[in-house]
């Protein structure tokens, strides 16, 4: 009788590529931007959309604090919503920010924040956002 493990395994392993490419996919094309932000609130992540958006190749963006990038009257509101967002991780905070572009513009972003579940790999925030600084103006 054979073993049927190096067979599920193969699939196991076949799955898991795929959903990596959708995820890519996804990430890549999509027109909201995914940034995931480290409890000390460092950018750990930025989605290939953010370089779209804001110019910033992914390795100019991540390590960086996500108050660099805020408009300075924004920081405090983008801090509460962090805040409030890690004492109730179950629910999403939705909040409006400007945020600089690599060329020096502000754009506006309708950007929502989640705590990244306690047993992920991960811990800190994630952040969708869209910019709709056209629809502003």
């Amino acid at each position: 009788m054979r073993s049927r493990k190096p067979q599920n395994r193969k699939r196991a392993e076949l799955a898991v590529r795929e959903n990596e490419r959708r995820f890519r996919t996804l990430t890549e094309h999509g027109s909201d931007y995914i940034v995931v932000v480290d409890d000390n609130g460092v950018l750990r992540y930025g989605s290939p959309s953010t370089e779209r958006v804001l110019g910033y190749a992914p390795g100019e963006f991540t390590g960086r604090s996500i108050t660099s990038f805020l408009h300075p009257e924004d920081v405090f509101h983008a801090q509460q919503a962090l805040q409030s967002a890690g004492e109730h991780p179950d629910r999403t905070e939705a909040i409006e920010i400007r945020v600089r572009a690599k060329g020096g513009d502000w754009r506006v972003l309708d950007a929502t924040v989640r705590r990244l579940p306690r047993e992920s790999r991960e811990s800190g925030f994630v952040v969708n956002a869209r910019d709709h600084t056209e629809r502003r103006q």
